[in-house]
């Protein structure tokens, strides 16, 4: 697990934790707090991209039933957002502005996130735009390491 992860880093000292306010992350992040007895924190800047009317359906579903919006917005997912959503650009703002915050503070910070904040945080620290990363397999709970 995470833990496990954590010390073959070479890191000894518990994180400074922080998850989204989602429960799938919130429970990950209470039982790391929990071996590690440390507090958590929630921010919602650490929550995945917010697909507004087509939240938790699947992209076949989304294409046969809304499919003039969902192609368009597939061809433009950086600059615009589902309905009622929210675009690439708007999550790598505000996680931008959470990973700016973290480069300040001293010792190691883990967050217990989602795929698209992964990926955008890879981008925002590489200076690439979201289409770079958007493919990348993440694997789930899994320690990835940004600088």
């Amino acid at each position: 697990m995470i833990a496990r992860q954590w010390l073959q880093e070479g890191i000894h000292e518990p994180p400074e934790l922080w998850t989204s306010p989602w429960v799938r992350t919130q429970s990950v992040a209470a039982e790391l707090a929990r071996l590690w007895h440390v507090s958590w924190h929630v921010d919602a800047r650490l929550s995945e991209l917010c697909f507004g009317a087509w939240e938790g359906r699947k992209y076949r579903e989304i294409a046969e039933n809304d499919g003039e919006r969902f192609q368009h917005w597939t061809l433009n997912y950086e600059r615009e957002a589902p309905p009622q959503g929210e675009s690439a650009a708007a999550l790598r703002a505000r996680v931008g502005a959470w990973l700016e915050e973290q480069s300040s503070r001293k010792g190691a910070v883990l967050a217990v996130t989602h795929a698209g904040v992964i990926r955008t945080s890879r981008a925002v620290i590489a200076g690439l735009p979201y289409s770079s990363v958007v493919g990348d397999a993440i694997p789930h709970l899994r320690l990835e390491r940004l600088r």
